[in-house]
């Protein structure tokens, strides 16, 4: 009799440990989840935990700046008046030397008027902090790139812009116009550049063409650069994708945002 009632409270107390240590476990778990406890149980985490934290507590940033760059055949459209014409905005940009604009709208579709010199059309974009996506522009003589959000209590991001390139975005390439890019590829930028100690490392590392075409010599002066190419190994009918990359520098520091162009060769013999 008194062997049966020491089990009973045995299976009693085990019942009850096993109860508090779910419960223990229950609240971790809660805590954990807890964009609060988690900044600091997690500290890599901690960033995007405030940000949900302030989505949860209603803080998170209204609006946003939205930059980009607009561009015609390749060059920098200087002087366009870019402007926020849905949700409707008295706020303008006007394009810098790079083509760069400026604006401030709010999370969703947005859609913006652009006045080049008398010609005028609209681009709608979609703002999905950070991302920024290019739904349609009206223009087909225009192109608009490197779009990006950021917070409008913040400083506008700084880059060192490409004004003009050959080959450029877009670019068609056949037998009519491949004397175009037999020189070599060509670009100008916004501003002087920074030196490379090596260029044909240099030119390795920054100019990345896909699928291959060898680059040779490069030539930089002031804020342009040539570099010369073996046009024997550009190949007919193909996509190709040249990435520009961040160890493009200017002299006052300012590094170039990563850009593709992409341009396409057709058929090169008559």
């Amino acid at each position: 009799m008194n062997l049966s009632i020491f089990r009973i409270i045995s299976v009693i107390r085990s019942r009850k440990s096993m109860g508090l240590l779910l419960l223990s476990f229950s609240l971790f778990q809660n805590c954990y989840f807890n964009p609060v406890v988690n900044g600091f149980l997690n500290p890599l985490a901690e960033e995007d935990n405030n940000a949900a934290y302030l989505g949860i507590l209603g803080l998170a940033p209204s609006s946003y700046g939205i930059t980009g760059q607009l561009k015609s055949n390749g060059s920098a459209v200087v002087g366009a008046v870019v402007s926020v014409v849905s949700p409707q905005s008295e706020l303008t940009s006007t394009t810098d030397s790079g083509g760069r604009f400026h604006v401030i709208g709010k999370p969703g579709p947005i859609e913006l008027q652009v006045n080049h010199s008398g010609t005028i059309f609209k681009i709608e974009i979609l703002i999905m902090p950070p991302t920024v996506s290019l739904v349609s522009i009206g223009n087909s003589s225009y192109t608009v790139s490197n779009l990006e959000a950021y917070t409008s209590t913040t400083n506008a991001p700084v880059y060192l812009d490409i004004a003009n390139s050959i080959p450029y975005d877009g670019m068609y390439i056949d037998f009519t116009n491949i004397q175009a890019i037999s020189g070599g590829f060509m670009f100008s930028f916004t501003e002087e550049l920074e030196e490379p100690s090596d260029q044909f490392l240099w030119v390795a590392e920054n100019f990345v063409v896909n699928p291959s075409i060898t680059l040779n010599s490069p030539g930089l002066m002031g804020s342009a650069v040539s570099i010369m190419i073996d046009s024997g190994t550009i190949t007919a009918n193909t996509i190709y994708n040249l990435t520009l990359n961040s160890g493009i520098k200017s002299v006052s520091g300012k590094s170039l945002k990563p850009t593709n162009i992409q341009f396409r060769v057709g058929v090169l013999a008559n």
